[in-house]
């Protein structure tokens, strides 16, 4: 169900492989080390594309978007924008931890 340019962007990305089926692909993200579950319906009674989340390996997947087109570049996409804003958000964290409170 997945073709070969959604496959390639995530088995090449900068993403961990965790599990992978006709329906779905789970992965884990390098830079933020946060999980994915994309998973793919053909079922009318569900949408196209569901992407899941979760903080932790151990933690539980919720749901993170949901896609009315059979597109798993859109999660994809979804993925390193969120990506990018934790990094961003943990960057900011970061600096303002180190600076010295207010006298």
């Amino acid at each position: 169900m997945f073709d070969y340019a959604e496959l390639s962007v995530f088995e090449h990305g900068d993403f961990e492989i965790i599990d992978i089926s006709k329906e779905h692909i789970e992965i884990m993200s390098k830079a933020t080390n946060q999980y994915w579950l994309i998973q793919k319906f053909t079922s009318v009674d569900f949408p196209p594309v569901v992407l899941f989340h979760k903080h932790t390996a151990d933690g539980k997947y919720h749901v993170h978007f949901v896609y009315a087109e059979d597109n798993a570049l859109l999660a994809y996409s979804e993925i390193r924008q969120h990506d990018r804003y934790i990094l961003k958000r943990d960057k900011k964290r970061k600096s303002i931890t180190k600076s010295e409170p207010p006298a």
